[in-house]
């Protein structure tokens, strides 16, 4: 298994033995953590596939819901694509809205913030948005500095209170509380609904 072999190169880095049984995973675990080798770790176990402009309909139909303003937080927005992409219809909609961003992981948030994407992850976007959206960088695509600007992202864990309590007007959190406990999940979605605004 990839995440198997990942741990066990992890686990060799800072000089300990391979996780080869739940209970050596969870000494792995403590062990990482006490070394301050956790967060090394939330690359491995934690997915960022994605891509600009997934579930476009639902997207637009946010932005077109949007009152002139709104706060909306991308909550667990991996490389940044879901974001960008609320704020590229919002610009084509003429809409000018507050987005925020975060996850869990600094290293995928400095990705997000550099806005530099392979051909892949600009699947869906056709001709058109890219020229107005996006500059040719070597291999890659950048984010254009004006839809760069409409975005800020932060670190954050939806374990942890919301990085600004009760004032979103939208919190957009999709294909992340898959991945946790049913209890787990059901704190996170009670974090988040506090985190909204009234209404």
């Amino acid at each position: 298994m990839s995440l198997e072999r990942r741990l066990s190169e992890l686990a060799a880095r800072y000089g300990l033995r391979p996780p080869e049984s739940p209970r050596v995973r969870r000494a792995l675990e403590r062990a990482l953590a006490a070394r301050g080798g956790l967060e090394d770790c939330l690359p491995l176990v934690t997915n960022h596939h994605t891509w600009f402009l997934r579930d476009r309909a639902q997207l637009e139909g946010l932005v077109s819901r949007a009152r002139p303003g709104a706060r909306v937080w991308s909550a667990g927005c991996a490389t940044g694509e879901e974001p960008y992409s609320i704020a590229m219809l919002a610009a084509l909609a003429g809409a000018r809205l507050e987005v925020h961003a975060t996850d869990v992981v600094p290293q995928v948030v400095e990705r997000a913030r550099a806005g530099r994407y392979a051909e892949l992850a600009l699947r869906a976007v056709e001709p058109a948005l890219r020229a107005r959206f996006f500059v040719p960088d070597g291999d890659a695509h950048a984010v254009a500095p004006g839809l760069r600007a409409r975005v800020s992202f932060g670190v954050h864990n939806l374990c942890e209170p919301p990085p600004s309590p009760g004032g979103w007007d939208a919190i957009v959190c999709r294909n992340v509380l898959i991945h946790f406990e049913p209890e787990a999940a059901r704190s996170v979605v009670a974090r988040l609904s506090s985190a909204l605004a009234p209404g």
